[in-house]
């Protein structure tokens, strides 16, 4: 059986985005998303993937 994970940030004002950057600046929530789609298959949005600031594994796909 096929196993799908799915990791979703929003801020207290519902917010997912300011700018094409985070609203927020948590670098433990950082490491913890890094930490999950590391060695996995992962699926974004095209500017997430764009993002300059942005590394990704090699399996990440943008659509």
């Amino acid at each position: 059986m096929l196993t799908l994970s799915i990791i979703v940030a929003v801020a207290q004002n519902g917010v997912i985005g300011f700018q094409d950057k985070l609203p927020w600046n948590l670098p433990a929530d950082t490491a913890y998303f890094r930490q999950k789609i590391q060695d996995r298959p992962t699926l974004m949005g095209r500017k997430s993937y764009l993002a300059p600031d942005a590394e990704f594994p090699k399996k990440s796909m943008w659509c």
